[in-house]
């Protein structure tokens, strides 16, 4: 959590860093520990892109680049399995778990279905799921399962359009 206030809160046990204003501060909360805090001199790269971590990244998926096509290349000859691949930040960056999850379901992909074994229909499926999904996700402000909180403190909403993400089989 990235939160900005007008004072830290009582418990601090998860904070890893404050940035003070002169009024306000900002805060970096982190329970899991997955998050990361990284500077980077502006002076040092001629762009963002530059940047080690994110030049590691894959395609981002609500781009104009992100085509039919260019998703049929990456699936070529790759022996990932559907929900590995979706997820693979190298490919496609942002995807985690639940909406993978989702993006799949939709698509009527299996997990473990290793993506280059993927129909045309499947492979359309997918390229326009991952951006619904990714749409929806950012429309409804995210997801809140535990503790996950905007900036001001609200809790997102896609958790509550879940197909099959956190839900069990009850045949």
């Amino acid at each position: 959590q990235l939160i900005y206030s007008d004072k830290l809160p009582e418990n601090q046990k998860h904070i890893h860093l404050v940035i003070s204003f002169e009024k306000d501060l900002m805060y970096f909360k982190d329970v899991r520990r997955f998050g990361i805090i990284d500077y980077f001199d502006k002076l040092e790269y001629s762009s963002y892109h530059e940047i080690p971590a994110i030049k590691k990244l894959g395609i981002e998926p609500l781009t104009q680049d992100f085509t039919q096509d260019y998703l049929n290349k990456l699936i070529k000859d790759n022996t990932q399995k559907a929900k590995t691949f979706v997820m693979d930040n190298s490919k496609i960056c942002g995807i985690g778990n639940i909406y993978a999850s989702e993006i799949l379901f939709l698509s009527k992909i299996h997990p473990q279905q290793k993506v280059s074994l993927l129909t045309q229909t499947q492979k359309k499926d997918l390229h326009k799921n991952i951006i619904e999904v990714l749409n929806k996700a950012i429309e409804m402000g995210g997801s809140t399962i535990s503790d996950f909180l905007h900036i001001d403190g609200t809790q997102g909403g896609m958790q509550n359009y879940y197909f099959v993400y956190g839900k069990t089989n009850t045949n």
